[in-house]
Protein backbone atom coordinates (compact mmCIF):
# COMPACT_ATOMS: atom_id res chain seq x y z
CA UNK A 1 0.00 0.00 0.00
CA UNK A 2 2.93 2.33 0.60
CA UNK A 3 3.68 2.19 -3.15
CA UNK A 4 0.51 4.14 -3.94
CA UNK A 5 0.55 7.92 -4.42
CA UNK A 6 -1.40 10.20 -2.08
CA UNK A 7 -3.99 10.79 -4.83
CA UNK A 8 -4.48 7.03 -5.28
CA UNK A 9 -4.82 6.49 -1.53
CA UNK A 10 -7.42 9.25 -1.29
CA UNK A 11 -9.34 7.65 -4.15
CA UNK A 12 -9.36 4.35 -2.26
CA UNK A 13 -10.60 6.11 0.88
CA UNK A 14 -13.42 7.75 -1.11
CA UNK A 15 -14.43 4.44 -2.67
CA UNK A 16 -14.60 2.85 0.79
CA UNK A 17 -16.98 5.59 1.96
CA UNK A 18 -14.48 7.05 4.44
CA UNK A 19 -14.39 10.73 5.32
CA UNK A 20 -11.87 13.07 6.88
CA UNK A 21 -9.08 11.86 4.58
CA UNK A 22 -8.62 14.94 2.38
CA UNK A 23 -5.91 16.56 4.56
CA UNK A 24 -4.17 13.41 5.78
CA UNK A 25 -0.53 12.73 4.98
CA UNK A 26 0.49 9.57 3.16
CA UNK A 27 1.41 7.63 6.32
CA UNK A 28 -1.92 8.61 7.93
CA UNK A 29 -3.86 7.55 4.83
CA UNK A 30 -2.16 4.16 4.82
CA UNK A 31 -3.01 3.68 8.51
CA UNK A 32 -6.65 4.68 7.94
CA UNK A 33 -7.06 2.32 4.97
CA UNK A 34 -5.42 -0.60 6.76
CA UNK A 35 -7.71 -0.11 9.75
CA UNK A 36 -10.81 -0.04 7.58
CA UNK A 37 -9.67 -3.07 5.56
CA UNK A 38 -9.14 -5.19 8.67
CA UNK A 39 -12.83 -5.05 9.50
CA UNK A 40 -15.92 -6.15 7.62
CA UNK A 41 -18.50 -3.50 8.38
CA UNK A 42 -22.13 -4.34 7.61
CA UNK A 43 -23.39 -0.80 8.15
CA UNK A 44 -20.58 1.38 6.81
CA UNK A 45 -17.30 2.79 8.10
CA UNK A 46 -16.77 5.71 10.47
CA UNK A 47 -14.26 8.44 9.57
CA UNK A 48 -11.70 6.93 11.95
CA UNK A 49 -11.90 3.60 10.09
CA UNK A 50 -14.06 1.82 12.67
CA UNK A 51 -17.39 0.14 11.95
CA UNK A 52 -20.68 1.96 12.29
CA UNK A 53 -23.43 0.53 14.43
CA UNK A 54 -26.67 -0.76 13.00
CA UNK A 55 -28.97 2.20 12.16
CA UNK A 56 -31.96 2.80 14.40
CA UNK A 57 -35.50 1.67 13.53
CA UNK A 58 -37.07 3.12 10.40
CA UNK A 59 -40.50 4.58 9.82
CA UNK A 60 -43.32 2.04 9.64
CA UNK A 61 -43.46 2.81 5.92
CA UNK A 62 -39.99 1.32 5.41
CA UNK A 63 -39.96 -1.44 2.80
CA UNK A 64 -43.06 -0.03 1.08
CA UNK A 65 -42.10 3.60 0.59
CA UNK A 66 -39.06 4.63 -1.41
CA UNK A 67 -37.47 8.06 -1.77
CA UNK A 68 -36.26 9.16 -5.21
CA UNK A 69 -33.15 11.33 -4.90
CA UNK A 70 -33.01 13.43 -8.08
CA UNK A 71 -29.63 15.10 -8.74
CA UNK A 72 -29.56 18.04 -11.15
CA UNK A 73 -25.86 18.15 -12.09
CA UNK A 74 -23.28 19.63 -14.41
CA UNK A 75 -20.96 16.60 -14.42
CA UNK A 76 -20.48 15.39 -10.83
CA UNK A 77 -21.42 15.71 -7.17
CA UNK A 78 -19.16 18.07 -5.27
CA UNK A 79 -18.98 16.29 -1.90
CA UNK A 80 -19.00 12.79 -3.29
CA UNK A 81 -17.62 10.96 -0.24
CA UNK A 82 -20.41 12.29 1.99
CA UNK A 83 -23.11 11.10 -0.40
CA UNK A 84 -21.51 7.70 -0.93
CA UNK A 85 -21.32 7.22 2.83
CA UNK A 86 -24.95 8.38 3.11
CA UNK A 87 -26.31 5.90 0.56
CA UNK A 88 -24.19 3.10 2.02
CA UNK A 89 -26.39 3.41 5.13
CA UNK A 90 -29.49 2.43 3.15
CA UNK A 91 -29.54 -1.23 4.11
CA UNK A 92 -33.06 -2.05 2.89
CA UNK A 93 -33.07 -0.47 -0.56
CA UNK A 94 -35.49 2.35 0.25
CA UNK A 95 -33.59 4.93 -1.81
CA UNK A 96 -33.58 5.32 -5.59
CA UNK A 97 -31.17 7.59 -7.44
CA UNK A 98 -31.80 9.56 -10.62
CA UNK A 99 -29.49 12.10 -12.24
CA UNK A 100 -29.66 14.68 -14.98
CA UNK A 101 -26.19 15.52 -16.30
CA UNK A 102 -25.45 18.51 -18.48
CA UNK A 103 -22.34 16.65 -19.64
CA UNK A 104 -20.47 13.45 -18.80
CA UNK A 105 -16.74 13.78 -18.06
CA UNK A 106 -14.03 11.73 -16.36
CA UNK A 107 -15.22 13.32 -13.11
CA UNK A 108 -18.65 11.67 -13.39
CA UNK A 109 -18.93 8.73 -10.95
CA UNK A 110 -20.12 5.43 -12.37
CA UNK A 111 -23.21 5.23 -10.16
CA UNK A 112 -24.25 8.74 -11.24
CA UNK A 113 -23.89 7.79 -14.93
CA UNK A 114 -25.90 4.64 -14.30
CA UNK A 115 -28.74 6.74 -12.87
CA UNK A 116 -28.71 9.20 -15.79
CA UNK A 117 -31.89 10.23 -17.63
CA UNK A 118 -31.80 11.72 -21.17
CA UNK A 119 -30.17 15.14 -21.15
CA UNK A 120 -32.22 18.20 -22.08
CA UNK A 121 -30.83 21.67 -22.69
CA UNK A 122 -30.39 23.76 -19.54
CA UNK A 123 -29.33 27.38 -19.20
CA UNK A 124 -29.24 30.02 -16.48
CA UNK A 125 -32.78 31.12 -15.68
CA UNK A 126 -34.18 29.05 -18.52
CA UNK A 127 -37.17 26.72 -18.64
CA UNK A 128 -34.87 23.77 -19.30
CA UNK A 129 -34.17 23.37 -15.58
CA UNK A 130 -37.85 22.53 -15.05
CA UNK A 131 -37.77 20.06 -17.92
CA UNK A 132 -34.62 18.39 -16.50
CA UNK A 133 -36.38 17.70 -13.19
CA UNK A 134 -39.47 16.55 -15.10
CA UNK A 135 -37.34 13.99 -16.97
CA UNK A 136 -36.17 12.51 -13.66
CA UNK A 137 -39.71 12.55 -12.26
CA UNK A 138 -41.14 10.76 -15.29
CA UNK A 139 -38.67 7.92 -14.85
CA UNK A 140 -39.01 7.83 -11.06
CA UNK A 141 -42.82 7.73 -11.21
CA UNK A 142 -42.64 4.44 -13.10
CA UNK A 143 -41.71 2.78 -9.80
CA UNK A 144 -44.96 2.71 -7.76
CA UNK A 145 -42.98 2.47 -4.51
CA UNK A 146 -41.35 5.86 -5.08
CA UNK A 147 -43.55 8.07 -2.91
CA UNK A 148 -41.25 11.08 -2.38
CA UNK A 149 -39.02 12.93 -4.84
CA UNK A 150 -36.19 15.19 -3.60
CA UNK A 151 -34.53 17.61 -6.04
CA UNK A 152 -30.85 18.19 -5.21
CA UNK A 153 -27.96 20.05 -6.78
CA UNK A 154 -24.34 18.99 -7.11
CA UNK A 155 -23.41 21.26 -4.20
CA UNK A 156 -26.00 19.87 -1.76
CA UNK A 157 -25.13 17.73 1.25
CA UNK A 158 -27.38 15.73 3.61
CA UNK A 159 -27.61 17.18 7.11
CA UNK A 160 -28.63 13.87 8.74
CA UNK A 161 -27.68 10.24 8.36
CA UNK A 162 -29.81 8.09 6.07
CA UNK A 163 -32.12 6.68 8.72
CA UNK A 164 -32.94 10.12 10.14
CA UNK A 165 -33.37 11.58 6.65
CA UNK A 166 -35.80 8.81 5.73
CA UNK A 167 -37.86 9.44 8.86
CA UNK A 168 -37.98 13.20 8.27
CA UNK A 169 -39.00 12.93 4.61
CA UNK A 170 -41.70 10.32 5.25
CA UNK A 171 -43.06 12.09 8.35
CA UNK A 172 -45.70 13.93 6.28
CA UNK A 173 -47.79 12.90 3.28
CA UNK A 174 -47.55 16.42 1.83
CA UNK A 175 -45.06 17.78 -0.66
CA UNK A 176 -42.72 20.43 0.74
CA UNK A 177 -42.01 23.65 -1.15
CA UNK A 178 -40.96 26.95 0.39
CA UNK A 179 -42.99 29.68 -1.27
CA UNK A 180 -44.06 33.30 -0.75
CA UNK A 181 -47.06 35.23 -1.92
CA UNK A 182 -45.75 38.75 -1.34
CA UNK A 183 -47.29 41.44 -3.59
CA UNK A 184 -44.82 42.89 -6.13
CA UNK A 185 -42.10 40.45 -5.00
CA UNK A 186 -41.35 39.18 -8.53
CA UNK A 187 -42.55 41.95 -10.83
CA UNK A 188 -43.00 45.61 -9.92
CA UNK A 189 -46.50 45.79 -11.38
CA UNK A 190 -47.95 42.42 -10.29
CA UNK A 191 -49.16 41.26 -6.90
CA UNK A 192 -50.57 37.88 -7.94
CA UNK A 193 -47.35 35.92 -8.64
CA UNK A 194 -45.98 33.36 -6.19
CA UNK A 195 -42.23 32.84 -5.73
CA UNK A 196 -41.08 29.32 -4.81
CA UNK A 197 -37.83 27.66 -3.75
CA UNK A 198 -36.19 25.55 -6.46
CA UNK A 199 -35.00 22.69 -4.23
CA UNK A 200 -38.10 20.77 -3.18
CA UNK A 201 -39.47 17.44 -1.97
CA UNK A 202 -42.59 16.29 -3.84
CA UNK A 203 -45.09 13.50 -3.21
CA UNK A 204 -46.53 11.38 -6.02
CA UNK A 205 -49.58 13.54 -6.61
CA UNK A 206 -47.62 16.80 -6.88
CA UNK A 207 -44.89 15.12 -8.95
CA UNK A 208 -47.56 13.91 -11.39
CA UNK A 209 -48.90 17.43 -11.73
CA UNK A 210 -45.38 18.84 -12.09
CA UNK A 211 -44.51 16.78 -15.17
CA UNK A 212 -47.62 18.08 -16.94
CA UNK A 213 -45.66 21.30 -17.52
CA UNK A 214 -43.70 19.52 -20.23
CA UNK A 215 -46.43 17.37 -21.70
CA UNK A 216 -46.84 18.69 -25.26
CA UNK A 217 -50.39 17.28 -25.38
CA UNK A 218 -51.51 19.05 -22.17
CA UNK A 219 -53.50 22.07 -23.38
CA UNK A 220 -53.89 23.59 -19.93
CA UNK A 221 -50.15 23.44 -19.24
CA UNK A 222 -49.29 24.94 -22.65
CA UNK A 223 -51.64 27.86 -21.98
CA UNK A 224 -50.09 28.35 -18.55
CA UNK A 225 -46.53 28.53 -19.93
CA UNK A 226 -47.59 30.91 -22.69
CA UNK A 227 -49.26 33.14 -20.10
CA UNK A 228 -46.14 33.35 -17.94
CA UNK A 229 -43.82 33.91 -20.89
CA UNK A 230 -45.98 36.91 -21.72
CA UNK A 231 -45.85 38.13 -18.11
CA UNK A 232 -42.06 38.00 -18.20
CA UNK A 233 -42.06 39.74 -21.60
CA UNK A 234 -44.34 42.50 -20.33
CA UNK A 235 -41.78 43.11 -17.58
CA UNK A 236 -38.75 43.26 -19.86
CA UNK A 237 -37.49 39.68 -19.69
CA UNK A 238 -37.37 37.09 -22.45
CA UNK A 239 -37.59 33.54 -21.09
CA UNK A 240 -37.88 30.19 -22.82
CA UNK A 241 -35.74 27.18 -23.60
CA UNK A 242 -32.58 29.31 -23.63
CA UNK A 243 -30.89 31.66 -21.17
CA UNK A 244 -33.09 34.51 -19.94
CA UNK A 245 -32.42 37.92 -21.47
CA UNK A 246 -33.20 41.14 -19.59
CA UNK A 247 -33.90 44.51 -21.18
CA UNK A 248 -32.33 47.63 -19.60
CA UNK A 249 -35.70 48.91 -18.38
CA UNK A 250 -36.91 45.62 -16.89
CA UNK A 251 -39.37 45.67 -13.99
CA UNK A 252 -38.41 42.12 -13.05
CA UNK A 253 -37.19 41.89 -9.45
CA UNK A 254 -36.01 38.27 -9.51
CA UNK A 255 -37.41 34.78 -9.78
CA UNK A 256 -36.47 32.44 -12.63
CA UNK A 257 -38.95 30.09 -14.32
CA UNK A 258 -37.86 27.13 -12.16
CA UNK A 259 -38.81 29.21 -9.11
CA UNK A 260 -41.98 30.72 -10.61
CA UNK A 261 -43.65 28.21 -12.92
CA UNK A 262 -44.02 25.18 -10.59
CA UNK A 263 -45.58 26.91 -7.58
CA UNK A 264 -47.89 29.08 -9.72
CA UNK A 265 -48.90 26.04 -11.79
CA UNK A 266 -49.74 24.14 -8.61
CA UNK A 267 -51.64 27.14 -7.25
CA UNK A 268 -53.64 27.26 -10.48
CA UNK A 269 -54.48 23.56 -10.13
CA UNK A 270 -55.18 23.40 -6.39
CA UNK A 271 -56.41 26.95 -5.73
CA UNK A 272 -57.42 27.46 -2.10
CA UNK A 273 -56.60 23.81 -1.41
CA UNK A 274 -52.86 24.45 -2.03
CA UNK A 275 -51.91 24.13 1.65
CA UNK A 276 -53.64 20.73 1.84
CA UNK A 277 -51.24 19.39 -0.77
CA UNK A 278 -48.07 21.37 -0.04
CA UNK A 279 -46.35 22.19 3.22
CA UNK A 280 -44.72 25.62 3.02
CA UNK A 281 -41.27 24.61 4.23
CA UNK A 282 -37.68 24.99 3.05
CA UNK A 283 -36.01 21.58 3.00
CA UNK A 284 -32.65 22.62 1.47
CA UNK A 285 -30.98 25.45 3.37
CA UNK A 286 -29.38 28.13 1.22
CA UNK A 287 -27.84 31.42 2.41
CA UNK A 288 -28.09 34.57 0.33
CA UNK A 289 -26.54 38.04 0.48
CA UNK A 290 -28.52 39.85 -2.20
CA UNK A 291 -26.53 43.06 -1.88
CA UNK A 292 -23.26 41.19 -2.46
CA UNK A 293 -24.48 38.78 -5.17
CA UNK A 294 -28.18 38.63 -6.12
CA UNK A 295 -27.70 35.69 -8.52
CA UNK A 296 -25.64 33.19 -6.49
CA UNK A 297 -25.91 31.88 -2.91
CA UNK A 298 -23.10 32.21 -0.38
CA UNK A 299 -20.55 29.43 0.09
CA UNK A 300 -19.92 28.44 3.71
CA UNK A 301 -16.35 28.02 4.90
CA UNK A 302 -15.35 26.39 8.19
CA UNK A 303 -15.69 29.66 10.15
CA UNK A 304 -19.07 30.69 8.79
CA UNK A 305 -20.56 27.19 9.00
CA UNK A 306 -19.71 26.96 12.70
CA UNK A 307 -21.48 30.27 13.34
CA UNK A 308 -24.52 29.23 11.30
CA UNK A 309 -24.81 25.58 12.42
CA UNK A 310 -27.85 26.15 14.65
CA UNK A 311 -29.72 27.94 11.86
CA UNK A 312 -28.72 25.40 9.19
CA UNK A 313 -29.78 22.44 11.34
CA UNK A 314 -33.09 24.02 12.35
CA UNK A 315 -36.48 24.86 10.85
CA UNK A 316 -37.02 21.55 9.09
CA UNK A 317 -33.98 21.68 6.81
CA UNK A 318 -32.90 18.22 5.61
CA UNK A 319 -30.24 19.23 3.08
CA UNK A 320 -28.08 22.32 2.56
CA UNK A 321 -25.78 23.98 0.00
CA UNK A 322 -23.01 25.37 -0.67
CA UNK A 323 -19.86 24.46 1.31
CA UNK A 324 -16.10 24.30 1.08
CA UNK A 325 -14.69 20.80 1.61
CA UNK A 326 -13.83 21.29 5.30
CA UNK A 327 -17.16 23.01 5.99
CA UNK A 328 -19.08 20.14 4.35
CA UNK A 329 -17.14 17.60 6.41
CA UNK A 330 -17.92 19.59 9.58
CA UNK A 331 -21.71 19.59 9.11
CA UNK A 332 -22.52 16.85 6.60
CA UNK A 333 -24.77 14.26 8.34
CA UNK A 334 -23.90 15.93 11.67
CA UNK A 335 -27.17 17.70 12.53
CA UNK A 336 -28.88 14.70 14.08
CA UNK A 337 -28.58 13.06 17.48
CA UNK A 338 -27.28 9.89 15.86
CA UNK A 339 -24.76 11.22 13.32
CA UNK A 340 -22.06 8.79 14.47
CA UNK A 341 -24.36 5.73 14.35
Amino acid sequence: MSDYTVAELRKQARQKGLSGYSKLRKSELVKLLKKSSSKRCAYGVKKDGGCKKKPGPRSKLSGETKIAFCFLLYDTIQHLDIWENFFAQDIDGSSMIYSHLKTVTNKTPGWVKKAKVPTVGTNWCGEGLINAFAQMLKKALKDPNNKYFALLSGSCIPLYNYSETYKKITSTSKARIKYDNIPYNVFENRKDVYNGHQWVILNRDVATQYIRLYDSSDVKAKKFIKKFRNIYKDNGVSVGRKKAVKSPDTTWLGGCPDEIYPINWLHELYGRQLSKHIKNQMTTYTAWDFEKDPDHPETFNIKTVKRAKKEICGKGHIFARKFTEDAAEYIGMKCGKCYSC
